[in-house]
C-alpha cells in the first residue's frame, strides 16, 4: 500500500500505513485458484521496508514462493543494520545472497516442487523520507513516489511479449536484478504488482488521474474503509476490463 509521512518509530507499522492490500483476480476466482501475490510492510527505527511479490500464474507453487521470498526479505530487513541495507557498497551483496538463499531453500520446504514451480517477482524499497532509499526489483510491478514531483522509482520489466516477465527463479535472474538508489522527498510511496500497474502508469509515467485520488483517499480514511474501498474499486466490471490479474499494493 502507500506509506504515510511523519513516521513515529515506536508505533507498529500497521498503524502507520493503510496495511497490505492483496486481492485475488477474477481469472483466479473463476478457476477457483488462490491469490498468488504477497505483500509486507515493516518499520525499523525510522526506516521502512515495503515489498510485494507476484507469483507466476503458470507456476504451481508460486503462492508459496512469493510468501517465502517476502519472509526472507522481512527477516533480512530486521536483522541487518540499516546503513548496510542502504549502502551502495554492501546492499548488492545482501540482495544477491538473499535470492540465492531463496533459490536454495525453497525446493526443500516440503512442497515437493522444483525451483521453477515457485516462480515469483520481487518489488522492494527500503528507505527514509527526506533521506536515502534503495529499490530491489526483478520482474514487472512498480514503485512510485508521489511527492511534489511524482516519479517512478522502479518500473516494470517485461519479456519479449507484454505479458512476459522475469522471476527470481529464472536462470538469468542476476541479469534482471535492478538496484536503484536515490533520495526520497517527503510524501507518499506506493508499491504494486502488475495487476495494478495498468491503472497507475500511463506512457511510462505516473497516471495521476488514478494515483492522485488514491493518495487522497488513503490519507483520509481508516484502514477498514480503505480496504473496502479498494476491493469495491478493483472488483468492479470496469476495473476487470483493465486487469483480471491478482492485485497487491
Amino acid at each position: 500500500m502507500g506509506l504515510r509521512p511523519n513516521l513515529e518509530p515506536d508505533m507498529s507499522y500497521d498503524k502507520i500505513v493503510a496495511g497490505n492490500f492483496v486481492l485475488v483476480g477474477s481469472d483466479h476466482l473463476n478457476m477457483k485458484m488462490p491469490c498468488q501475490d504477497s505483500a509486507i510492510s515493516v518499520l525499523k527505527e525510522d526506516t521502512f521496508c515495503l515489498a510485494v511479490s507476484d507469483g507466476a500464474g503458470s507456476a504451481s507453487l508460486s503462492k508459496e514462493g512469493s510468501s517465502f521470498l517476502l519472509e526472507l526479505v522481512k527477516q533480512a530487513f530486521l536483522e541487518i543494520p540499516i546503513r548496510d541495507l542502504l549502502s551502495e557498497n554492501t546492499s548488492p551483496d545482501i540482495i544477491n545472497l538473499l535470492i540465492e538463499q531463496f533459490r536454495e531453500k525453497i525446493p526443500k520446504k516440503n512442497f515437493n516442487g522444483d525451483l521453477t514451480d515457485f516462480a515469483c517477482t520481487l518489488v522492494c524499497i527500503i528507505g527514509r523520507f527526506g533521506d536515502k532509499f534503495v529499490c530491489f526489483h526483478i520482474g514487472d510491478g512498480a514503485i512510485i513516489s508521489l511527492g511534489n514531483i511524482p516519479r517512478i522509482l522502479s518500473g516494470p520489466e517485461n519479456g519479449e511479449y507484454s505479458n512476459e516477465t522475469y522471476f527470481v527463479t529464472s536462470e538469468d535472474w542476476q541479469e534482471h536484478l535492478r538496484i536503484n538508489y536515490g533520495n526520497l522527498e517527503e510524501g507518499f510511496v506506493i508499491l504494486m504488482s502488475d495487476g495494478v500497474t495498468p491503472f497507475a502508469i500511463s506512457n511510462s509515467t505516473p497516471f495521476l488521474g488514478f494515483l492522485g485520488p488514491l493518495k487522497k483517499f488513503i490519507l483520509s480514511k481508516t484502514d477498514k474503509e480503505i480496504k473496502m474501498g479498494l476491493e469495491s474499486t478493483f472488483s468492479s466490471k470496469k476495473a476487470q476490463k483493465v486487469s483480471k490479474d491478482d492485485k497487491s499494493m
